[in-house]
This record gives structure tokens, C-alpha cells and sequence, in this order.
């Protein structure tokens, strides 16, 4: 395992509320060995018992959590573009690069079916 948990600890947000906690081990799982999923829920209010939208995914090694972040961050999942990182990480944003560059979703029919 890593010397740093938060190096192969993915933050995986903008998840559509029809996404389960299945369908993203299953989604993810491809990419190597996760370690711990925590699947977040509304706990009170209006929303309890409805998904938050995002989750944390964290991986065996930090190679495996690099390649998930990099072959999942902005793939279409229910139609959403899922927002892929390292928990590490804050939310980057390069002030040269216009912000329809960092939303463009890559191509991908995950779910289709299901959604």
C-alpha cells in the first residue's frame, strides 16, 4: 500500500442518484484491487436515504488509482460526466484554460441500459 492513503484514494463525484454502490465497484474494478469503497448517503433533511453524488473509491497502489483517474475522469456515466481525482488533490483549475475544457466528457456508454 501506499506510504500516503490519499495517493491511491480516488474522490469520485457528479454521479447520477441511479449510480449504486455496485454499479460503481463494478465500473471501477477493472482498473485493479479497491481496498474500500465509501459510498456517501443523506443522512437527514429532505434527502435521507438518497445518494450525496459523489463516493470515494481507494485502490491497492497508487499506479492502479492513477489509471482509474485517468480513464474515468469525465466518462459518461446515466449521461453525467463523472468528476474523477485523487482525494489528495483540490479542485484544480489552471486560470489559462477556459472551463469547457476541463467539463468535456470522453465518449463512453456505461449504463445505458440501466438508466
Amino acid at each position: 500500500m501506499a506510504d500516503n492513503a490519499y495517493e491511491n484514494r480516488l474522490y469520485i463525484g457528479n454521479l447520477d442518484q441511479r449510480i449504486t454502490e455496485a454499479n460503481l465497484i463494478k465500473l471501477f474494478s477493472t482498473f485493479g484491487k479497491i481496498v474500500s469503497v465509501d459510498f456517501l448517503w443523506h443522512t437527514r433533511g429532505p434527502k435521507k436515504g438518497e445518494p450525496r453524488g459523489y463516493a470515494f473509491i481507494q485502490y491497492s497502489t497508487v499506479e492502479e488509482a492513477q489509471l482509474a483517474k485517468t480513464q474515468m475522469n469525465g466518462r459518461l456515466a446515466c449521461g453525467r460526466p463523472m468528476v474523477v481525482r485523487l482525494a489528495s488533490e483540490k479542485y484544480l483549475m489552471d486560470s489559462k484554460t477556459p472551463l469547457i475544457l476541463h467539463l468535456m466528457p470522453k465518449t463512453v456508454f456505461f449504463w445505458q441500459r440501466n438508466c
